[in-house]
């Protein structure tokens, strides 16, 4: 009932009512229904109607719906662990709650956890977590495992491999991956000569998604790399 009323219905967008929601999720959550404690995280966690996002009162509900085992709370709260606000940024706790969605073979557990090992510079630890993510199609978990081939960090630099899983994430439109590419293909990064046409076109779909602008682009391809 409290979903009906938060997400409303496809027939009857007008039955959606966040204080009704409210009510029958606390009630479900008061059950120790982990689901309603992870919808209660999410509303504070996202906001709503015209309220901003409060991330406290998010993590007390994720972290009560993730004690019981809940994949998606597991994972939202290290989100904001990892990701959030300075003051809510915690690693010790996000690793803690992202190995135990990586139990359950979570590929953005798995993508998280590499971005973290590259961040402490533990590519021993990066490697597996970015690969496995890499291979279960979930885009950071690519361009992340890319970013170890093109910079050579826990093995042999390997251009083209990197651009291999560039290319996975940016056809999944990951921005920071089309850009990479704009730039291996404006540069000739890869070993095949500049490719303007090819830059402009991966480019352009970061610039579409609202992430770079004509300068930018005009930067890339009029630079000069020796």
């Amino acid at each position: 009932m409290g979903l009906i009323y938060l997400n409303g219905l496809s027939e009857s967008p007008s039955v959606k009512d966040i204080n009704k929601a409210f009510y029958w999720l606390n009630l479900a959550a008061k059950q120790n229904y982990d689901e309603a404690e992870f919808y209660l995280g999410q509303i504070y966690h996202y906001g709503y109607d015209n309220t901003g996002p409060n991330y406290r009162i998010a993590i007390y509900w994720y972290e009560k719906a993730a004690e019981k085992g809940n994949e998606q709370a597991q994972i939202n709260c290290a989100n904001i662990y990892q990701f959030g606000p300075q003051e809510f940024q915690n690693i010790n706790k996000a690793k803690y709650w992202l190995q135990k969605a990586v139990q359950k073979d979570n590929p953005i557990a798995h993508a998280n956890l590499g971005i973290i090992g590259i961040q402490e510079n533990k590519y021993a630890e990066a490697i597996p977590h970015l690969k496995i993510a890499a291979e279960k199609g979930q885009r950071l978990g690519q361009y992340n495992y890319g970013t170890l081939f093109f910079n050579g960090q826990g093995v042999p630099k390997d251009i083209r491999q990197a651009k291999y899983w560039f290319e996975k994430a940016a056809t999944q439109n990951l921005p920071i991956a089309q850009i990479t590419l704009g730039q291996i293909y404006a540069w000739g990064l890869d070993g095949n000569g500049i490719n303007k046409e090819e830059a402009l076109l991966w480019l352009n779909k970061a610039k579409a998604q609202g992430q770079f602008t004509d300068k930018q682009i005009n930067a890339i391809i009029s630079k000069k790399i020796d």
